[in-house]
């Protein structure tokens, strides 16, 4: 299906291309309907060349089009903001509020929709193996982006890979996974493959076999749907040389080490998202505290669904939210989950 809107493009890096690219190439797209906005006249001159499209180093074209995809580096996104409110973004020719496709880490639906009134904005986390069309990418939908425009968003990403749906609070957690994920696994490769140059490999050897034994199990495991258990076992012999280097393999950690790796890498995003940090907390009663004698500790603060919060009569100094299924479970599902760093001693803060 042809897409029938002026497209601009802010930040032309890999993903933005990989999106691009499908589009123009399957002429679903036409080249002189792309408006694309980069930082220097050299990569301006270098990606019109190879792409065939507008690109220039005034971004007010590209924020003129009905359809905006932003794919700067978070830390640019106020001053690029700037420029886009100093300009009226056009309306679509089907009469759709103009949209915003945002691919930036870190930036929540509520601040993109602060730095770009007048525009519905799409918050989505596409992976790296998304540049070569085996991606995943998490979508979450801010206010006023309908069907229609939601099913021309999945189409878009739908091009680098498999496209899912989410709730905003779950980005963090498929962030960590599936961006952080691949080079979780890169180091897996890596390591294994040192292994096998020490057991008498060459490298090049020894690197090729690393990658090909993983695409086969994550090939085996999707195309039977097995549990990664289930694999484990059809592959362990008792006493074998598999059991010998699994006990290995629990004995330093491994497990537990991925396990922190994921919830690092998304308590990091949060971090992002609101400024705040979870720290190294643990479940105590309705509460999550730091460790014994810390002068600051960490709360749960529980309020009623209509939004008001209640605060143990301390300031607040830090806040974020916490994964539902982290809480106690005597908290009620409506309630607000919210993680709370206070300091002994002081007056409530007067406002959230």
């Amino acid at each position: 299906m042809p897409w029938s809107d002026t497209v601009g493009v802010v930040g032309l890096g890999r993903m933005a291309r990989a999106l691009l690219l499908p589009l123009l190439e399957s002429g679903r797209l036409a080249r002189s309907d792309v408006r694309a906005a980069v930082a220097t006249e050299a990569s301006a001159l270098k990606l019109a060349g190879e792409l065939g499209v507008q690109v220039t180093t005034d971004a007010a074209q590209a924020w003129s089009a009905p359809v905006v995809l932003l794919a700067v580096k978070p830390q640019q996104i106020d001053a690029v903001a700037a420029v886009a409110q100093a300009m009226a973004p056009a309306s679509a020719p089907d009469g759709h509020v103009p949209l915003l496709i945002s691919v930036l880490a870190g930036v929540p639906l509520r601040r993109l929709q602060a730095l770009f009134p007048g525009r519905a904005c799409v918050r989505a986390v596409p992976n790296t193996p998304a540049l070569v069309r085996a991606g995943l990418t998490g979508l979450s939908w801010g206010e006023g982006v309908g069907e229609a425009r939601r099913e021309q968003v999945r189409r878009l990403f739908a091009q680098v890979g498999e496209v899912l749906d989410l709730p905003e609070p779950q980005l963090d957690p498929f962030l960590a996974l599936t961006s952080s994920g691949p080079a979780f696994l890169a180091l897996v490769a890596e390591s294994m493959a040192d292994g096998a140059v020490a057991g008498g490999l060459p490298r090049p050897l020894a690197m090729h076999l690393a990658h090909r034994t993983m695409a086969g199990t994550a090939a085996l495991l999707q195309g039977q749907e097995l549990h990664p258990g289930q694999l484990k076992d059809m592959v362990t012999s008792p006493a074998g040389t598999t059991a010998a280097g699994l006990r290995h393999l629990e004995r330093a950690g491994l497990r537990s080490a991925l396990i922190e790796a994921v919830l690092a890498a998304a308590e990091r995003e949060l971090r992002e998202e609101t400024g705040c940090r979870l720290g190294n907390a643990r479940i105590h009663g309705e509460f999550f505290s730091a460790a014994e004698g810390a002068r600051n500790h960490i709360t749960v603060v529980t309020g009623t669904a209509s939004g008001e919060p209640c605060v143990d009569g301390r300031e607040i100094i830090e806040a974020a939210f916490v994964p539902l299924d982290l809480l106690p479970a005597n908290i009620a599902p409506a309630s607000l989950r919210r993680l709370i760093e206070v300091r002994d001693g002081l007056p409530p803060a007067a406002e959230w």
